[in-house]
Parts: C-alpha cells; structure tokens; sequence
C-alpha cells in the first residue's frame, strides 16, 4: 500500500483498536479523496505451516468486538479529516 504523506496526520496515530492497519489506511485513504487500485500482482503472497497468524476465524464475541471497535474508531476518523479538512 502506498500513500500520499499528506495523509500522515489523519492516520497517525493509528488507534490501538484497529485490528488491521491496511483497514485504517485505506479507509482514511478514501475519506480523504481519491483512491485508486491496482490490478497488477506486485508482490508473491504465501502462507506457510508457521505463520503468525491463523486460517481461521475468531469466535462471534470476537468478530462483534472487532466491529464495534471500527465503528467507534470511524468517528475519529471522521473527527480528523474535519480537522485537516
């Protein structure tokens, strides 16, 4: 992912209850203007046997939490556009 450096203070700093980074900076990416995506493969993506992270979902309670987390860190998003806005 890449981005404008203007885009740093809306941003940083990214809320500890995001659970995925790309998520915050693509979404504030969008709410601050153009967005655009590229069809081309620009890196290999593999998953291996000891990887981080797992292949499987979280539980339900997990899954609602994650998402009332991203709603109440979108109003902050919201917040700091206005503010650079």
């Amino acid at each position: 992912m890449a981005f404008r450096k203007e885009l740093i203070p809306v941003i940083c700093p990214i809320p500890k209850e995001i659970y995925m980074h790309d998520y915050w900076i693509g979404t504030a990416a969008e709410y601050m203007g153009q967005v655009c995506f590229l069809k081309d493969k620009l890196i290999g993506y593999r998953r291996h046997s000891s990887n981080v992270t797992q292949m499987t979902h979280g539980s339900i309670d997990f899954m609602v939490k994650k998402r009332i987390d991203i709603i109440r860190c979108l109003g902050l998003l919201k917040k700091r556009v206005r503010e650079i806005g």
